[in-house]
């Protein structure tokens, strides 16, 4: 059963945001994507707020208006019109700014497939990806509906949803040379283990200044900032995940130092990992 709340955000603001909550049964949270929540705002005058971090994927929907979305910690960001859309990584906070009014929702999601949509729709630093191309589908009142509806078929317009985007994000097909999906997949699977140029240079018998250019030329980073970013992407879940304290996770991520884990995580998210883990 859903559940409601009303809340009110925005120094002076007489504009309510209304949140409702969707839990899910283990069933459904074990198979399908889902809503987990749905906030509803409707703000008349200028307003400033930074959304939380949480698990999932966010959706965010404007009805009416516009105003600005952006990353807190980085320099990203993107204006909105009437029937715009972003799709964002609520593992980071973000900021809603408003001139004058809007109108919108966002609806958070969740499941099994999350980290494999999460990692093809935010590839790079951008934690947000424009989806205003789906402004105008019917569907979204599906998932923007207060009610909390058919599991079954909220799982399949999410699906759709998120493959659509993640399928428009991706780069002109370009096929990395052999090495580099080698060096890309050894990263991702053994994040754990520590990697430098020299070592990659050995191996794959090619300058370390040829693999660094190429590997960023087709991964949009370097080798070692991919690296980096694959360790954090696993800490945040061992974060939300498990009681693992953050110098045990440190280690088991592959960093010999938890000052040094804190330093790139705090780079990556903007946050140390204890206050990451405080606002879940």
């Amino acid at each position: 059963m859903a559940q409601n709340s009303s809340i009110w955000k925005g120094k002076g603001s007489k504009a309510g945001i209304h949140v409702t909550d969707y839990p899910a049964s283990r069933e459904i949270a074990d198979y399908l994507l889902y809503r987990t929540g749905l906030e509803e705002g409707a703000v008349q005058e200028t307003y400033v707020y930074d959304t939380e971090a949480r698990s999932g994927i966010g959706l965010l929907y404007l009805k009416f208006g516009s105003l600005r979305f952006s990353a807190v910690h980085s320099k990203e960001s993107i204006s909105l019109a009437e029937s715009g859309a972003i799709l964002f990584d609520c593992r980071m906070p973000h900021r809603i700014v408003i001139d004058a009014a809007a109108e919108y929702a966002i609806v958070y999601f969740e499941g099994h497939g999350i980290p494999f949509y999460r990692k093809h729709l935010f590839a790079g630093p951008a934690s947000f990806q424009d989806a205003s191309h789906l402004g105008q589908l019917s569907d979204l009142s599906l998932l923007t509906a207060r009610e909390e509806g058919n599991r079954i078929l909220q799982n399949l317009v999410i699906t759709r949803l998120l493959s659509q985007v993640a399928l428009n994000a991706q780069p002109p097909h370009k096929k990395a040379p052999s090495y580099l999906s080698e060096i890309k997949a050894e990263l991702e699977t053994q994040y754990y283990r520590k990697h430098t140029l020299e070592e990659l240079e050995q191996k794959y018998h090619v300058n370390r200044y040829r693999i660094c250019r190429e590997f960023k030329e087709y991964y949009q980073s370097s080798p070692l900032q991919y690296l980096h970013r694959m360790r954090i992407q696993t800490a945040q879940d061992l974060l939300l995940e498990t009681d693992m304290k953050i110098h045990e996770i440190s280690y088991e991520i592959g960093y010999e130092s938890v000052n040094h884990f804190i330093h790139h995580f705090r780079k990556n998210i903007g946050i140390t990992p204890a206050e990451y883990r405080s606002r879940l």
